[in-house]
């Protein structure tokens, strides 16, 4: 996957099949502004290249799917404190 159209990878298991991993920010500000022509050319673009998408997805090797599904469960049942706000 060395295609430039890509620049953003979710949720992981792509990255975990090829021994990379995925930090994620735990807050994110999202910010809105006018379109403008630029941008709606942009976004054209971007829909325009969608059918790329599950063209080029691949199958998650079964040893990550299971490291996922244990992470998943761990997450699941951890008592711990979550912070929120």
């Amino acid at each position: 996957m060395s295609d430039p159209r890509v620049t953003v990878v979710a949720p992981g298991r792509d990255l975990d099949a090829v021994g990379r991993k995925l930090a994620v920010a735990e807050v994110a500000t999202p910010y809105t502004v006018p379109p403008e022509l630029a941008s709606v050319r942009a976004f054209g673009a971007a829909v325009a290249g969608l059918p790329w998408v599950p063209r080029e997805r691949r199958v998650v090797p079964p040893a990550v799917e299971a490291r996922q599904g244990a992470l998943t469960e761990a997450r699941r049942a951890c008592t711990a404190r979550r912070h929120v706000g």
